[in-house]
């Protein structure tokens, strides 16, 4: 067994999953070596454990991403053997999706991943058309489409469902100007005022949690 960097533990001292299984360990080296080699600003290990604390507190079964990249972040889904029933990865970037193929998934892991690459909107229309619920959506990618993000999470969202959604503060851009450019510091601000207004707070539970660029979680009431 082996521990996960020191100076990447933050979420929690005692957190049980502090430790990972070899080919655990393996994965997330081939995952960090694509991070750096693609210069790809993908979820640090602190971020990856509360995704996983999440997932397997609150027994998340269907995952939905705005945003996946090559797939860092779906990784922490499965950490301790957990199998949620199906994860929706959607990333708009054609050039990655054959790095999220190469990684070492099992096959089981295969089975209930899939990647669509292309636009996250058109993904959740085709799922409007069945009965799946999501009980979890994570929000990364395009900040200037976070709250449209949001938005179209609501149809499919499912009645104990969350939404988290990554970088929220965005540098300290929610409350000082200049500091990201013009249109992505309206974008987040749009968000951060969205998040504050009684058509949130009357079907959600909001908390923060100020993880590098900030969390925000959606808890539905």
């Amino acid at each position: 067994m082996s521990s996960i960097f020191e100076d990447q533990l933050n979420f929690s001292e005692n957190y049980p999953l502090n430790f990972l299984s070899d080919s655990e360990v393996e994965f997330l080296n081939n995952l960090n070596s694509l991070k750096e080699n693609l210069n790809f600003p993908a979820i640090r290990d602190d971020i990856g454990s509360f995704f996983n604390f999440l997932v397997k507190n609150h027994e998340v079964k269907n995952i939905f991403e705005f945003g996946s990249g090559y797939g860092h972040s779906a990784f922490w889904y499965f950490v301790d053997s957990y199998l949620p029933s199906k994860v929706f990865l959607t990333e708009k970037r054609t050039d990655l999706k054959e790095d999220f193929i190469s990684l070492p998934w099992k096959q089981e892991q295969r089975d209930i991943i899939e990647y669509y690459q292309g636009d996250a909107f058109e993904k959740l229309k085709m799922l409007l058309e069945s009965d799946i619920k999501i009980d979890f959506f994570l929000i990364d990618g395009q900040k200037s489409s976070y709250l449209e993000f949001l938005k179209a999470s609501y149809e499919l969202i499912s009645d104990t469902g969350m939404v988290l959604i990554d970088n929220a503060f965005w540098k300290g851009s929610v409350i000082k100007d200049q500091l990201v450019s013009k249109t992505s510091e309206r974008s987040i601000r749009e968000l951060d005022t969205y998040l504050k207004s009684r058509e949130v707070s009357t079907s959600f539970n909001v908390q923060y949690f100020p993880f590098r660029d900030g969390l925000v979680l959606l808890k539905k009431k």
